[in-house]
């Protein structure tokens, strides 16, 4: 068993943090015959060994300076902050997404649309027959590319 005062300092910040806002404000730290370290909120049985008792603080008071955090504390809000800037990332990249199958649903409806011969886009020809122009061509072609690079930004994102 690796008896250091990190590891010590360490359960001990565990045992704190998973007793929550019901601590009391005193842990005791047992150590056995048998060298074992024990933690608890209440006092172990007389003659088991040697007893600590070790005040907690919430906190300082209103007129108490306040002091540097502690380690542990220090690394959660490190935690923290890059949960937070992770949680950020995944929305903005959920923002590009959304955003970009908008515009592939836009396209898509921009080409049905297109489909249709403008005026100007027809040329009449003998017994009533018409065969589209060259423009026409050119416009859907347009479209149709417009949308395969909206569909190209969205398959990037999702990969």
């Amino acid at each position: 068993m690796i008896r250091s005062p990190l590891t010590h300092a360490i359960v001990a910040t565990l045992l704190v943090s998973a007793l929550g806002s019901a601590l009391a404000s005193e842990v005791y730290r047992h150590v056995d015959k048998d060298g074992r370290v024990t933690y608890s909120d209440t006092p172990p049985a007389a003659g088991n060994g040697q007893a600590t008792r070790i005040r907690i603080f919430k906190g300082p008071s209103a007129d108490e300076p306040a002091h540097e955090p502690a380690q542990p504390a220090q690394r959660l809000r490190e935690v923290d902050t890059r949960i937070e800037r992770r949680v950020t990332e995944e929305r903005a990249t959920a923002e590009r997404i959304a955003a970009a199958r908008q515009k592939v649903a836009e396209r898509r409806e921009a080409l049905e649309a297109g489909k249709v011969p403008l005026p100007g886009e027809r040329q009449g020809l003998p017994f009533g027959k018409s065969r589209l122009r060259p423009a026409y061509f050119e416009r859907v072609a347009n479209l149709e590319a417009r949308l395969a690079d909206a569909e190209a930004e969205l398959d990037a994102l999702l990969n």
